[in-house]
């Protein structure tokens, strides 16, 4: 699995759409793509669904997996482990961790945690910090995915 994640700290520049664009060529050409939605505005899920997909998702309550803030909901919370994700078919070899505006919520805690995470004793900093990429490593391997798209909030590398 390779990764690819287009940063730039500035909004505006295309890292959304070139990411939409790449990973349907991407798939068309062969490869088994994965688009992960890491950004709190959701811009790429949206591209990828319709409203009435959106709706149906963000209104699900019980989102044990089916967006990415509901598989990192226990790290949030500190109750548990990153959930499998429960991806979205988008085109054939292609699939979708939808984004949700709740991953805000995720956003405060790893900023909380990531300056903790030098203290080797603190097991729940890893955890958060780690938790973006385990959450990658299982839906590529989920679907055994050839080429991995993240898009994550500006300025996060």
């Amino acid at each position: 699995m390779n990764t690819l994640a287009l940063f730039n700290n500035k909004g505006g520049v295309g890292k959304t759409t070139l990411t939409f664009h790449l990973a349907h060529m991407a798939s068309r050409i062969g490869y088994r793509v994965l688009v992960l939605d890491y950004d709190p505005q959701c811009n790429v899920t949206s591209m990828f669904l319709d409203e009435a997909r959106l709706l149906d998702l963000w209104s699900d309550e019980s989102d044990g997996g089916s967006t990415v803030a509901g598989c990192l909901d226990l790290v949030r919370r500190g109750r548990g482990a990153v959930r499998a994700p429960e991806l979205q078919v988008v085109a054939d070899q292609l699939w979708l961790l939808p984004g949700h505006l709740a991953l805000s919520r995720f956003e405060q805690t790893l900023a909380e945690e990531w300056s903790k995470t030098m203290s080797g004793s603190n097991e729940r900093a890893l955890d958060v910090t780690t938790s973006l990429d385990v959450l990658s490593n299982l839906g590529a391997a989920a679907v055994n995915a050839d080429l991995v798209f993240r898009v994550d909030p500006e300025g996060v590398p």
